[in-house]
Formats: C-alpha cells, sequence, structure tokens
C-alpha cells in the first residue's frame, strides 16, 4: 500500500489519534478509536470489533487502516479537533510512547496540550538542515544516513497505526550500510542529538522517527544533498587545520584549568571531563558541593564547531541532574555576539528547556573574576 497515494491531512489525522488513543478498547472505562466511530455511527467499527481476534495481523492492518482513513475523512476540521474535547484521553494527548509534539503539515500540537491548525514543517526543515551543516563533514553524512535509513523504513501503514512499530535495529543499520557504503553503527550520542531535536524516539527496541514529519525530513535531506559540495583539498589545509586543532585545544586546556582553580577558590569540589551517568557525554568542568555527588554547575567550553552540540549536552545535563546550573564559556571574544545570538534563537525553538538556566560567558569573565574575588557572586 503506498501512502503518497493519499490525502496528507487525513494520514495527519489517523497519526493524531493512534498517538493519543488505542484502537481496541480493552476495559469498559476506556475511550478508544472503536468507542469513538462506533459513537459518530460508524457501525464497521463495531463490526471490526467482533472480528478482532480471529483474522492475521496483515488483513487486520488492511481493515483498521481503510476504516479510519474513511472515518477521518468525513469530518470537517471542527469535527475532527472535536473528538479530543468530547473524549478527553485519560493521560492527554500525544500520551502514547513518549513523543512530546506533533509537528505536522496540518495540525500541530504539544502533548498533554492543545491541537490547533497550522503547520511546523518549515521549522522541522531548517532544524534537519542546521544539524546537517553545523558539524563535521564526516558526522552529518553519518546523521543524514540515520535520518534516510529512518524515513525509508518507517513510512507504511504499520508505523502510521501503530507509532512504536518503527525500524528493527539490524534493519536499521542494515539500510545505514547501504546509505554510506560502509558498516556503522548509530552511537549514543547520534541518537541524542536527533531526539533533541524531536526526529527520533525509542520504543524497546524499535528506532522511530514521528510519522507525520516524515515528508519534510525527506525534503530537508534531498535539499541538503543537492547543496553540499565536494571539494578537493590540496596538501597543504590539513597541515592549517591540525595547526588550528591545536591551539584550539590549547585554548581549550587553558580555560579548563582557569575553571578549575576558579572553583577551588570558592570552595567546591572540581572535576574535569566529568561523565554522565549513561556514558553519553563527557563534561568540560563540573562543580560540587560534598557530600553530594550530584554537579551543582555544569560548563562547556566553546572553542569552535558546532554549538547546538553543545546545548545538547547541556540539555542532557539538565535531564539526568536536575537542574544545576549549566555554563557556556566562549573562546573567543569575536565570537562571543555571534554565538550569543545564535543561541538565543535556539532557546525559543529545539532547546527551550535551557532558556532560564544557561549563562553565557566570556573566558575573559573567568580570567577577571580569578583576579577581582569580589566579582565571583556571579557563578558562586
Amino acid at each position: 500500500m503506498n501512502l503518497e497515494d493519499f490525502d496528507w491531512k487525513n494520514l495527519e489525522r489517523i497519526a493524531l489519534l493512534t498517538r493519543t488513543y488505542y484502537f481496541k478498547c480493552w476495559s469498559d472505562d476506556e475511550i478508544c478509536l472503536s468507542k469513538i466511530g462506533i459513537d459518530f455511527g460508524f457501525k464497521e467499527f463495531k463490526d471490526l470489533e467482533e472480528k478482532y481476534e480471529h483474522i492475521n495481523y496483515e488483513e487486520l492492518i488492511r481493515m483498521e487502516f481503510k476504516l479510519l482513513y474513511d472515518f477521518v475523512s468525513k469530518l470537517s476540521d471542527e469535527e475532527f479537533l472535536g473528538i479530543f474535547t468530547k473524549y478527553p484521553p485519560k493521560h492527554g494527548i500525544l500520551s502514547l510512547y513518549g513523543v512530546n509534539e506533533f509537528r505536522g503539515n496540518h495540525y500541530i500540537a504539544r502533548k498533554k496540550g492543545s491541537i490547533k491548525l497550522g503547520s511546523a514543517w518549515n521549522d522541522v526543515k531548517q532544524n534537519v538542515l542546521y544539524l546537517l551543516n553545523e558539524t563535521s563533514e564526516e558526522r552529518s553524512r553519518r546523521l543524514y544516513a540515520i535520518l534516510k535509513a529512518l524515513c525509508e523504513l518507517c513510512f507504511n501503514v504499520e508505523s502510521l497505526l501503530n507509532p512504536w512499530f518503527g525500524a528493527d535495529r539490524k534493519e536499521t543499520w542494515k539500510k545505514i550500510e547501504e546509505i554510506l557504503g560502509e558498516t556503522y553503527y548509530p552511537s549514543g550520542a547520534d541518537f541524542a542529538d536527533l531526539s533533541m531535536r524531536g526526529l527520533y524516539y525509542r520504543v524497546s527496541d524499535r528506532y522511530c522517527i514521528p510519522f507525520e514529519i516524515i515528508p519534510v525530513v525527506k525534503q530537508a535531506l534531498e535539499e541538503w544533498e543537492k547543496s553540499k559540495e565536494v571539494e578537493k583539498v590540496s596538501k597543504s589545509i590539513p597541515v592549517k587545520v591540525e595547526k588550528a586543532v591545536s591551539i584550539e585545544k590549547s585554548l581549550h586546556s587553558q580555560i579548563q584549568n582557569m575553571l578549575v582553580k576558579l572553583g577551588e577558590l570558592l570552595g567546591y569540589e572540581v572535576k574535569k571531563e566529568y561523565p554522565d551517568p549513561q556514558g553519553l557525554y563527557r563534561y568540560d568542568v563540573v562543580w560540587f558541593k560534598k557530600p553530594s555527588i550530584v554537579p551543582l554547575k555544569i560548563f562547556e567550553i566553546q572553542v569552535g564547531g558546532d554549538v547546538d552540540r553543545a546545548l545538547a549536552r547541556l540539555k542532557h545535563a539538565l535531564d539526568v541532574w536536575g537542574k544545576p546550573d549549566l555554563f557556556l564559556i566562549v573562546a573567543k571574544t569575536e565570537d562571543f555576539a555571534r554565538i550569543q545570538k545564535l543561541v538565543g534563537d535556539l532557546l525559543k525553538g529545539a532547546f527551550h528547556e535551557l532558556a532560564g538556566n544557561l549563562i553565557i560567558m566570556e573566558a575573559d569573565d573567568v580570567k577577571i573574576m580569578l583576579e577581582k574575588p569580589h566579582l565571583r557572586k556571579l557563578v558562586s
């Protein structure tokens, strides 16, 4: 069954319903799609309920899809949105499968919030392009392959009706290998980056991408693939790059040591390269207050590269350790205004949870605090 042959708005409606209600009621007091359909006068829902345990899986999927598609296609926007008011789900909209947002081309919603008409596709597209363009060539190629594999494997009726269905791990690895031309097993950091941007979620051992964003993610991937340029690099350039990397590492270490000294002067227990419990990230510098083992202040140093990577790490720290104070230290004064604006834009979108918890500082601010004790209260 080719889903591209069906009206996309109706497919979005089905996706919203299946992320909020189960198809069949498993208890008398439960609200399910079958009960809703019967109330709307679709006796076919009752007929399918009676056959539910006596037909094979493939036939069941086909019948469920046809019935739901016929049902939603007959509703006006007002009638469709009214379903969620008339039949309030026990745990709120989008309460199934841990997906917090619905970002379609016709409907937008947040978990346990409300649904409104509108399109989030442009934001999703820009998010994907930013992710691919603001990282190294090798990493962007791998993220591209992961997203492309998920789009291909999850764009089917099973994933639409059962948002937990997704793609099998081995199936995904094989598809990634086909795209890259080499074996690559996605890392936890890869999936953390995608998850931060609402491009991935996992149910048990299945890899999933929200169904409603698949077409626009495909568009973004195609646009990125067409725009990327393959450059022939002369032998002299790698030498320059190596020198630049060496300088950046040296600067990074200097700032780390300043933060260590400042933390010790303020009476904190200080650690460098401190790992999170899952081992996904190592944080540049963290400060503790004994005897607690939970970081109170976490510092990430931005010398070069992707600021969104630093924000992803800090967002993960927020998820893991509650609400520590988070600091992004910009190494170079000439980069501060640009990074501050960039971070400000990101805090309004993909990293909105960091708003109010993140302080951006220049490395020179740390140096000044070491020299002038009365200013240390800014981080104490």
